[in-house]
C-alpha cells in the first residue's frame, strides 16, 4: 500500500500538505451541489468556490460501492491526492533528508527494493535499474484516491513510476469517462525468518547475507 511505502519514505501526507490552497489539496472536502436543470456549484473547505454547467456529475456511494449521478441535492468527496519524490519527499526538489537515502545521496537496500538504483548512463541524465536488468519499475500499489476538483472528481489506484509516488490518470471520472491504464503488479511476500538481503552492486542484484 502506498501508507507501507510512506513509513519507509517518512513522508507524511497530513504534514506535507500537498498543493495547498488548490481544490485537490490533501484533506480538502469539496460539497458538489446540483441545481436545475445542467447547473452545478462547488464549495470546499480551503475557500474555494465555484458554479457553471455540468451535464453530468457522477459519485461513488460507498453504502451500495457503485456510481450513481448526482441529480439533486449535494454530495461531499474528500481529496485524497498527492504524489512525492522520495529522493526529496516533495515535488519542488526541497532538499529534505528522508528514510532511504542518506546525506551523501546514497539509497538504502529497502529503497532499492522498491524504487530501484540509480546508475549514470554514457549519455546525460540517469536510468533506474532495477533487477539487474535497466528497466523501470511501474507498478500498482493496493491504495485508491480522489482528486476533487472544481466541477468534477477523478477517482484511481496510486503507483509508482519513474522512483515516483503517483496519483495521476485517474481510472473513473465523475463525468462518466473512462481510462485505461497499464501498471505492473508486484507480489509481496512475508516469510518469518531472520534472513537478510543486501544488493550486490557488481553483480547487479540481491543476495542472501
Amino acid at each position: 500500500t502506498v501508507e507501507d511505502i510512506n513509513e519507509i519514505t517518512g513522508y507524511n501526507p497530513e504534514t506535507a500538505k500537498y498543493s495547498q490552497g488548490d481544490w485537490y489539496e490533501y484533506g480538502n472536502k469539496v460539497t458538489f451541489t446540483r441545481g436545475e436543470g445542467t447547473a452545478l456549484s462547488s464549495s470546499a473547505t480551503n475557500g474555494k468556490t465555484w458554479s457553471g454547467p455540468e451535464s453530468k456529475f457522477n459519485y461513488y456511494d460507498k453504502t451500495n460501492k457503485t456510481f450513481k449521478a448526482l441529480t439533486s441535492g449535494s454530495t461531499e468527496i474528500t481529496s485524497t491526492t498527492y504524489e512525492y519524490e522520495p529522493t526529496t519527499l516533495g515535488t519542488d526538489r526541497h532538499a529534505k533528508p528522508l528514510q532511504g537515502v542518506d546525506e551523501n545521496g546514497t539509497f538504502n537496500e529497502i529503497y532499492k527494493m522498491i524504487f530501484g538504483d540509480w546508475e549514470r548512463t554514457e549519455k546525460n541524465g540517469y536510468y533506474r535499474n532495477f533487477t539487474g536488468t535497466g528497466t523501470e519499475p511501474r507498478y500498482w500499489l493496493a491504495s485508491d484516491y480522489a482528486g476533487a476538483y472544481d466541477g468534477d472528481v477523478g477517482w484511481g489506484l496510486r503507483y509508482v513510476c519513474d522512483g515516483y509516488v503517483y496519483y495521476y490518470y485517474p481510472l473513473y471520472n465523475s463525468n462518466g469517462s473512462e481510462n485505461s491504464i497499464s501498471s505492473g503488479v508486484r507480489p509481496v511476500v512475508s516469510l518469518k525468518s531472520d534472513i537478510s538481503l543486501e544488493w550486490n552492486n557488481k553483480e547487479g542484484e540481491w543476495k542472501i547475507k
